[in-house]
Formats: structure tokens, sequence, C-alpha cells
């Protein structure tokens, strides 16, 4: 399982692809130098990303923060490819949608009914709250929706599970498409992490870049070979305290006649 995080950083001339780890860490894969970030250089750079990938049969499962040239281009080189949009970016289009009459309260209001939305845990769930949303908005937020498939936000309808899930499923064959990946700040964590190289010219700056993943790379192997259990030391202790709460829990089954 492969889960891709696509975003501009730092500038719009700068092209991230990264990987995230059970460890809630990033793992970057590729990033580019281009002159503009539209359909032509996303094209480019998922195909070169693809070439690298192709012959890995796990799902790859694409987080971006749907500009529309990325959009085409993901849907062209990985068509058989779930494509999640990240929360914080539509979180952000939907205080737009609303004038400033509307109030900060009304807009945070909104944003939060919405995210009730996303993270519905069954479609059924999800009605319930997009019903509640409709309600309060009015009619405003239906336009904002035409263009947002559910199945590209809503927990509810994306192929997907919790990390937990993935790993009980990956044990037993059974493909999934997601660790419940919402959003991420990943190109921020990016921008952060090369705070000083991101100033040089770009020849430094590509090779700088190079170094500090050799370096990470061989950090984390040193680290990882003192682990002893399946999964990275934070998600295994998170499994061990979501076990310990539903030590006591009793398994119901809903019987439909």
């Amino acid at each position: 399982m492969i889960l891709l995080l696509l975003f501009p950083f730092f500038s719009t001339l700068h092209f991230l692809s990264c990987a995230t780890r059970l460890d809630q860490g990033f793992f970057p894969l590729a990033f580019a130098l281009v002159d503009a970030e539209d359909e032509a250089n996303w094209t480019w750079f998922l195909m070169n990303l693809s070439a690298v990938l192709s012959e890995d049969e796990r799902t790859i499962t694409f987080i971006s923060d749907r500009h529309k040239g990325l959009l085409q281009s993901v849907a062209n080189v990985f068509p058989t490819s779930p494509h999640g949009f990240c929360i914080y970016h539509i979180e952000k289009n939907i205080k737009t949608t609303y004038p400033i009459g509307f109030g900060k309260t009304f807009r945070k209001k909104m944003v939060q009914l919405f995210k009730n939305c996303a993270y519905s845990s069954t479609p059924e769930v999800f009605d319930v709250n997009l019903q509640i949303l409709r309600k309060k908005d009015g009619g405003l937020i239906d336009k904002f929706f035409e263009d947002l498939p559910k199945e590209n936000y809503s927990d509810a309808f994306f192929l997907g599970a919790n990390w937990y899930e993935s790993l009980v499923m990956e044990q037993h064959n059974v493909e999934i498409m997601q660790y419940s990946e919402m959003w991420s700040n990943v190109a921020e964590s990016f921008n952060s992490w090369i705070r000083k190289e991101r100033l040089l010219p770009i020849f430094q700056l590509v090779e700088s870049i190079r170094v500090k993943l050799m370096v990470m790379n061989a950090e984390r192997r040193i680290a990882a070979e003192k682990w002893n259990s399946y999964l990275c030391p934070e998600m295994e202790n998170q499994l061990d305290k979501l076990l310990e709460v539903g030590r006591h829990w009793h398994v119901s089954f809903r019987v439909t006649h």
C-alpha cells in the first residue's frame, strides 16, 4: 500500500511527492523544479513517478489540494488510483463560499458541519450529517458540492481503512486504499525541513536535498534496527491502547431479514 501526497512546496515552481509512514512521518519520494504549476508539468512529473512505481503491484492512493491541472494529470497517468482531496484545503474553500457578512462564527460552524460529513463512518451517518449541513446552510453549499464528489473526501465512501484496520486487512491479503488520511500539512513540513536550503541556487538546492535525504534514511535505518515489533513503536503503542480500551467491549451483529 502506498499513499502519496502531491503538493507544490514553498512556491508554485516546485512539485513534491511524499509517502506517509505509519509513525506519522513522511518519506519524500520525488521532487521537481518546473516553470509553472499546470497540467503539462504535473503530467510530466507523474509520468516520471509512474516509471519508478510501475512494477509495484500495490494500490497507490493520492492525496492532493485538487489543483485543476493535477486532477486531470492523476486521472490520466494513474487511472486506477484513488484520489483523495485534502480536507484542510476544502475547509479554506468553504470559508470563501460565504461572504464576510455571514460572520466568522457562522463560517466556522459550517466548516465543522462539513468535517462531520467528511469523517462520517458510514453512508447513513454521512447522509444525516449532510442534511444537517444543508439545512443550516440554506442552499449556498449545494453548488460547492457539485464539483466535490463524496468519493474523494468522505471517509464513508472513499475506499480505505484506518491504519490498524489496514494492518489486519493486509495480513489477510485484502486490498485497501487509504490509511484514513484526510488531510496533510506535508508540504509545510517539507518546506520547514529545507528552510535553509531553499534559498540556494538550483544545483546547490538539489544537491542539499539529496544529502539530507541520505542522512535521514541512514538515521531511520539505524533506529529501525532496534525495533522488535511488527509495527513501528509509536503505532504499536497506539494499538496497545486501543486494545486496552476495547478489552471489555461486546461485539453484536445487526441481523436483517
